[in-house]
């Protein structure tokens, strides 16, 4: 792989996950308010009625997919899990919950084995007060999928799974919600910075990953958000305003030398979201629900912050309608940057493209004595390298922002349809961005063998224009899955 291309590629990377799960919720997952994001989850129970719940699944997963640049098909990923939750009951005054999950595997081109504490955390009631404490998923907006105003537990990208709730994360959090009938009322504070972790190879061709620069643990380095809702009849809506270190954090230029491999890292950096959601009916017609943030980030285009995104709108509008066995959304969602100014390469890339094959400067220096272009392209280089290698990099965190355009038109859709009284669900979902011609579809299967066990079949189909961060990645991501899942 070249440099060039590795620096796409890269990023093309980062923004896949990000869109197909990632600048908000998984991409068609059910939209949550309030405490309820995890309770609802479980098909079954142990000790049902008394003070304690023990349940969980065990499943096999395997995701199949193409070889970059070769025509052999590879195993992205296969593994095996078991997950178990336990709640706790506290009579009236409160409750515990905790999900451990135990993973072993074949992820990322190596065997893997992992436990992850998903969840632990506790519940206090005091009157209209509720308080939660403890490693926790915090979930907002209302809309399906892209949740412009979620932005305070990290996601993980590492994850692939068929179920797309599977790459939220959990931090260390305190929430407080007052309940004033109809009025509902959230404090949340995250103490600790933890940020969404991606699937980036240690090195990719000549380009070297240093260590990342995130905040230390001093207390004004936490984040801090509040949200009121309004939940009527007729319509439910809230405002929500938070400030503090992106959990998606930048790439940052360490070093760079001209001739040798440049080293770039992750790096955080704060900002200021204020967000609206609502839900509301169209009478029999179907639902309505909407959402949409300013997102201001600090320090914008001040010398040293290359990592840190523009200024931008992002808003998402979306019907859902129910017709007998199927079940459909249709969403628009958009964006709109700030003091937008388009960037140009600098050659750089092509420059060192070049040298990754063999060329040395002197050859480059003998080739620009014909050749114009390569020419001056040398000059403004050698004469700046490292502001050119930070130009470059800008316009890498401009494609992980989505950012390379001034204002972006998206449409996302799910069809669902459930035969057999209910027992089978086929379903079809899909995006495609009208501003840069990018694709996604993912068809899935599920049956339901017995009570507790299921049959899910699928693929995550990636497309685009060559230049496109979904057509760089469509043969790194694209797979086929299967799983088999019982619960207990």
């Amino acid at each position: 792989m070249n440099t060039k291309q590795s620096f796409v590629s890269v990023s093309a990377v980062l923004l896949v996950l990000l869109t197909s799960g990632g600048a908000g919720a998984g991409l068609f997952e059910d939209a949550v308010s309030g405490g309820e994001e995890q309770e609802e989850k479980v098909e079954s129970g142990m000790f049902t009625g008394s003070q304690l719940e023990l349940n969980g699944y065990v499943r096999g997963d395997l995701f199949l997919g193409k070889v970059p640049d070769q025509d052999v098909t590879e195993i992205k990923t296969g593994f095996a899990e078991i997950a178990a939750k336990l709640k706790a009951r506290l009579g009236e005054t409160g409750d515990g919950h905790a999900e451990l999950r135990l993973r072993h595997g074949y992820e990322w081109g190596e065997v893997q084995g992992d436990l992850n504490l998903r969840e632990a955390y506790v519940n206090l009631y005091l009157g209209p007060a509720d308080f939660r404490f403890g490693h926790q998923i915090i979930a907002w907006g209302r809309a399906d999928g892209f949740n412009p105003t979620d932005n305070l537990t990290p996601r993980d990208m590492r994850i692939l799974s068929p179920d797309e709730d599977d790459i939220r994360a959990a931090n260390l959090a305190l929430r407080t919600t007052v309940n004033l009938d109809p009025v509902r009322w959230e404090l949340v504070y995250v103490p600790f910075y933890a940020p969404a972790h991606f699937p980036v190879p240690e090195q990719l061709g000549p380009i070297a990953f240093a260590d990342p620069v995130y905040p230390d643990t001093d207390f004004e380095h936490g984040i801090a958000a509040t949200r009121l809702n309004l939940e009527l009849s007729a319509i439910d809506f809230s405002l929500s305003y938070l400030f503090g270190y992106s959990t998606f954090p930048g790439l940052s230029l360490m070093a760079f030398e001209l001739g040798s491999s440049p080293e770039v890292g992750f790096r955080a950096y704060q900002h200021h979201v204020l967000g609206f959601d609502f839900s509301t009916s169209l009478g029999e017609f179907a639902g309505l629900r909407g959402e949409a943030a300013l997102r201001w980030p600090m320090e914008v285009n001040q010398a040293g912050y290359v990592h840190v995104p523009l200024r931008e709108i992002q808003y998402v509008l979306g019907i859902d309608k129910e017709i007998g066995d199927f079940y459909l959304i249709v969403q628009y969602v958009g964006k709109y940057v700030l003091d937008f100014e388009e960037i140009q390469p600098t050659g750089l890339m092509d420059l060192m493209e070049k040298m990754a094959a063999g060329a040395s400067m002197t050859d480059l220096l003998i080739e620009a004595q014909d050749d114009e272009e390569l020419a001056a392209i040398l000059a403004n280089i050698l004469t700046n390298p490292e502001a050119a290698a930070t130009t470059e990099v800008r316009i890498v965190n401009r494609m992980i922002a989505g950012q390379l355009e001034q204002v972006y038109h998206q449409a996302f859709g799910r069809l669902q349809w459930k035969l057999f009284q209910e027992t089978l669900s086929l379903e079809i979902a899909g995006m495609y961005n009208f501003s840069t011609e990018e694709w996604m579809l993912r068809p899935k299967l599920a049956y339901s063998i017995a009570d507790v066990m299921n049959l899910i079949a699928g693929a995550v189909i990636y497309g685009g224009p060559d230049d496109t961060m979904f057509g760089m990645v469509d043969e790194i991501m694209s797979a086929g899955f299967v799983e088999l899942k019982t619960s207990f």
